[in-house]
């Protein structure tokens, strides 16, 4: 049996990190105030309906702070890979059927504000289902998920890459 170490054996869960998401918050912030600062006459006199939206806004994004933050979560352990997402489905990446990981970085004027772990699957494993398959058309990867977590993006990829190193077969 290989030598493993410590850290093969812990199984640690990270949970969703809402200060992840602070830089497409910031970029919508930046341009409200961009247009604020251009015409603040307009600001002055929102209608009521506009008002409404972005107070429902506001809400909706605080709800889901609260609500991804206790239902989200990543496990990587010496099985693989398992992420559960806010609507409450579970996805668990084998160690035997991930070919490659890497992140990908989503930029709205070469400003970096989302990223997500992208991972390359073996042909067994690839996705059945439409939506996931028309996903592969978009970002060339067999499954993502979001990198809002406790942890960096690069510090996932690289326990991602440490655990399959650890659990190639002989």
């Amino acid at each position: 049996m290989p030598n493993r170490s410590k850290e093969s054996t812990l199984t640690v869960l990270y949970r969703f990190q809402p200060a992840r998401l602070m830089p497409p918050v910031l970029l919508l912030a930046a341009l409200c105030g961009v247009s604020y600062w251009l015409n603040p006459e307009s600001w002055h006199h929102l209608s009521l309906s506009t008002q409404l939206v972005l107070a429902a806004a506001f809400a909706v994004f605080a709800i889901l702070m609260i609500v991804m933050r206790n239902r989200s979560w990543l496990r990587i352990d010496e099985r693989g890979i398992e992420v559960k997402f806010a609507t409450g489905t579970t996805r668990f990446y084998a160690w035997q059927d991930i070919i490659s990981a890497g992140i990908g970085q989503k930029r709205i004027f070469l400003v970096p504000v989302f990223s997500s772990i992208q991972l390359q699957l073996s042909p067994t494993a690839k996705p059945t289902n439409t939506l996931e398959k028309a996903a592969w058309v978009i970002n060339r990867y067999d499954a993502t998920f979001p990198s809002y977590f406790d942890i960096s993006p690069t510090e996932i990829l690289e326990r991602i890459q440490f655990y399959k190193s650890q659990n190639q077969p002989l």
